[in-house]
């Protein structure tokens, strides 16, 4: 009876152990969203500053970070 209950208890841990992202996958998850948020402050800081060069050199070299 015990086995069994060791089991069972060990089947549902590792059951939820393997529905959770490995940190491999957690760690790129957090590397695209960084990428993300810095393509997108480029995108609003050139719309913002087009006119302006040294705010596009800000922008390119934030880009260039991104990749």
């Amino acid at each position: 009876m015990k086995t069994q209950l060791v089991n069972e208890v060990f089947s549902i841990v590792e059951a939820q152990l393997k529905s959770r992202p490995s940190a491999h996958e957690f760690e790129m998850g957090y590397q695209v969203r960084v990428a993300m948020d810095r393509i997108r402050f480029a995108i609003k800081t050139m719309e913002r500053f087009a006119h302006n060069p040294a705010h596009l050199r800000e922008v390119s070299l934030q880009l260039v970070d991104a990749l």
